[in-house]
């Protein structure tokens, strides 16, 4: 087996266990959030209750459904946004390790673009040619590999198959962790990633296509995470109430599922 390479300069390499570890803590931090949040409203209720009235009637009531919506939706963004950086990272980290195979791929892109005319270039663009002056190194730096792969500051996106096509490129001790996309039947967790961004998208733009792609992601779902498929009415207009309806005997809510499978994908890959 050949030794994996490190990048020549920039950034140091990053372990994936410590990306999934960091990962795991931020997953386990908007855990605690919610059940905090739960806690101050209980507790919070609790004191109204037993104040006097003439105290009472100065303190406005909590609208607990809707502060436990505005929670969950808040906590099920950062896990998402969390989830995002380090499938971003890990990807990067992954080609990083061994970049021989991605190197060639991207000259041999690169030499054929180069010989055609002035046009289009669909797979990197004239940006990257730019930066890269007509062929990457044999060992690139981090920063080199994610100004390839990213067309500007932003995280790399994984989702709806994209690291299906990129195990060419990811060292092979990256690519071997890979190997449970679409083997799970009881949980496929590739499936289960794409509902959590569908998800993600309809909090952040309301559309009509957002919707119809949620519904879509969350009916393919089997097994087990079928619990997110029993749609509350109204869940495009309503991802709050959604996040907070209980499943199965009633001790866990969605949200809390989602939390926990994302924390599992992770442990996959580190």
């Amino acid at each position: 087996m050949a030794k994996a390479r490190r990048p020549r300069t920039g950034a140091p390499p990053r372990p994936a266990t410590a990306l999934a570890r960091e990962f795991r803590e931020s997953i386990g931090q908007a855990r605690r959030d919610w059940r905090r949040l739960i806690s101050v409203i209980d507790q919070t209720e609790v004191l109204r209750a037993r104040v006097s009235f003439d105290v009472r009637r100065y303190l406005d009531p909590i609208n607990r459904t809707a502060v436990l919506q505005s929670g969950a939706v808040a906590s099920f963004l950062s896990a998402v946004v969390s989830w995002e950086v380090f499938a971003s990272d890990w990807t990067i980290q992954a080609i990083a390790d061994q970049p021989e195979r991605f190197v060639r791929r991207v000259n041999r892109a690169i030499e054929q673009h180069a010989r055609e005319a002035e046009g289009s270039i669909p797979a990197f663009s004239r940006e990257h040619i730019q930066i890269i002056h007509g062929h990457i190194q044999e060992l690139p730096t981090l920063r080199e590999i994610r100004e390839l792969l990213i067309a500007s500051d932003q995280n790399l996106s994984i989702r709806h198959g994209a690291w299906a096509g990129m195990r060419r490129d990811l060292a092979p001790t990256y690519a071997s962790r890979l190997a449970w996309l679409g083997q799970t039947p009881a949980h496929n967790d590739e499936l289960l990633m794409n509902a959590a961004f569908s998800l993600r998208d309809l909090i952040a733009h309301r559309s009509q296509a957002a919707r119809d792609r949620l519904r879509t992601d969350l009916d393919r779902l089997r097994g087990p995470d079928s619990v997110l498929t029993r749609i509350v009415y109204g869940v495009g207009n309503r991802p709050g109430s959604y996040l907070v309806a209980a499943i199965g005997d009633g001790s866990q809510v969605r949200l809390e599922y989602f939390l926990d499978r994302l924390s599992q994908l992770s442990q996959h890959l580190g």
